[in-house]
């Protein structure tokens, strides 16, 4: 009886790797990010990209906590944020329902909507929040 229920479980893990591999992700957590039904990358505008968050919050001071750099060195092809870790590590814990962390390069039009600007404009790091509560306490601790 043993025997048989490892063996199920090993196939149940290999169709699962299967199923990511086809869809080229290594997790679940990188497979929902990559498909998510409330987020389109195609968009031009943040408010449409993020149409089912109601809550998005983008963080404009570049003096930030979640601007700084580590791992910033000539040569090096990776930067990586250590404020921003810390932040999305915070949300994993923290939030109760689903949230994003996006990088976008934006410009800000002349109706005040932020714009998808491959060129030009800035990038800002974006949290987007479906929970009210979550963008609260997001806000409180981190702005």
């Amino acid at each position: 009886m043993n025997f048989l229920k490892e063996v199920r479980t090993r196939w149940k893990g290999h169709k699962e790797k299967r199923f990511l591999a086809t869809h080229g992700c290594s997790s679940w957590r990188e497979y929902h990010r990559k498909y998510d039904p409330d987020y389109s990358s195609y968009a031009g505008k943040i408010n449409s990209m993020y149409h089912g968050y109601p809550h998005v919050i983008r963080i404009d001071d570049h003096t930030h906590y979640a601007y700084r750099t580590i791992d910033s060195t000539i040569g090096s092809t990776q930067w990586k944020n250590q404020g921003y870790i810390e932040i999305e590590n915070w949300c994993y814990k923290i939030c109760e329902d689903k949230f994003r962390v996006d990088w976008h390069r934006v410009i800000q039009n002349h109706w005040g909507e932020w714009e998808e600007n491959g060129i030009g404009g800035g990038d800002y790091l974006f949290f987007a929040f479906k929970s009210s509560k979550d963008a609260m306490m997001f806000n409180l601790r981190w702005l």
